[in-house]
């Protein structure tokens, strides 16, 4: 251990599953925010993990691009698919590698 670590153990349940909980949309500043319960075997929750999708603008200050289309992809998958929950769950696990 080095010097600020805390020893201390955890013990923390597997998680046997996610389920979707929110999806909240704001259509002006273009973000959508999922959110999902991680459960664990007995159907007990345990934690959450939430993903933002928001579009993005260049920052020409920057030398990076950080153009992003996350939230209008998003829409047009979900325009384009024939289930929400399936399309939403899709774009979430692709954006977390998953």
């Amino acid at each position: 251990m080095a010097d600020g670590d805390i020893a201390e153990i955890e013990v923390v349940p597997d998680v046997d599953h996610w389920e979707i909980d929110t999806v909240k949309f704001l259509v002006v500043t273009k973000t959508c925010t999922v959110t999902y319960r991680k459960v664990d075997a007995s159907g007990n929750p345990i934690g959450e993990k939430s993903v933002i999708f928001m579009d993005r603008t260049d920052d020409p200050g920057t030398p990076e691009d950080e153009t992003s289309t996350d939230f209008t992809d998003l829409v047009a998958a979900i325009n384009n698919g024939s289930n929400i929950k399936t399309t939403i769950m899709n774009a979430v696990k692709l954006k977390l590698g998953i």
